[in-house]
């Protein structure tokens, strides 16, 4: 099953998120939190379908791995969030000078950060000879999380050695980080 085929399957005409027990009987090897985060999230948006329209879901690997910051951090990202990305990336800074509460409107979210140094959710990432985008790893969901982690790591708020959890498809099955 391609990407693009997900546009075949029952979504909500509300929410337009693609129904989960659909995609989970369409596709049962894929982990559920990689089916909640990317393909019922974001398989009917029109930029996700343009990128990865072409790519054979049933044919990835996924592995929740831990992986450094640096290597995270270094993946490339759809150019429609780049911005999106930095400019959370912007937050740590003041993150530094007011506070946790300037790293998401999220309570939950930014004591976790605090607590933990980490995201609650792994975020999505595809092996770059799946996403074709020249660099080692290409986030596919994540967004907000790795312009954190980012921004965290410009201002030396978090270690780059350090260690975070990520799911990774790859077509091999594996990465070394």
């Amino acid at each position: 099953m391609l990407f693009k085929d997900l546009l075949g399957l029952p979504y909500d005409r509300r929410s337009g998120l693609v129904c989960l027990e659909a995609v989970c009987r369409e596709l049962p090897n894929i982990p559920i939190d990689v089916v909640e985060q990317l393909l019922v999230d974001h398989g009917r948006k029109a930029d996700h379908q343009h990128f990865y329209g072409h790519i054979d879901l049933a044919s990835i690997v996924w592995n929740q791995i831990e992986a450094s910051a640096s290597a995270l951090s270094a993946a490339s990202v759809l150019p429609d969030f780049e911005g999106w990305t930095s400019n959370v990336a912007s937050r740590a800074p003041e993150i530094r000078r007011a506070g946790w509460v300037a790293a998401d409107a999220r309570p939950e979210v930014r004591e976790h950060w605090q607590r933990e140094g980490t995201w609650m959710r792994a975020p999505i990432f595809l092996a770059g000879e799946i996403a074709k985008w020249g660099a080692n790893l290409h986030l596919a969901e994540g967004h907000t999380r790795l312009g954190l982690l980012r921004g965290l790591l410009r201002e030396n708020m978090l270690p780059a050695a350090g260690k975070h959890q990520a799911w990774i498809g790859t077509v091999s099955g594996g990465l070394a980080f």
